[in-house]
């Protein structure tokens, strides 16, 4: 996996940022955090995708 860099399981971004699992799924829906599908069910949010969403979340000042 290093091609992908760092992978997350959305209960361990949910557990990082201290939201809901439930937010998470809502942040990825909305395409406000992207993430991908593996194998068909197992939803992986890479370490990059994850930095660039919390940083665009500062600058709209959002946590």
């Amino acid at each position: 996996m290093e091609l992908l860099g760092k992978l997350y399981s959305i209960d361990e971004v949910s557990d990082m940022l201290k939201v809901d699992r439930k937010t998470v799924d809502r942040w990825i829906k909305e395409n406000k955090l992207t993430a991908m599908k593996l194998a068909g069910t197992i939803w992986r949010i890479r370490e990059k995708d994850l930095n660039y969403f919390i940083l665009q979340a500062l600058e709209e000042g959002r946590r």
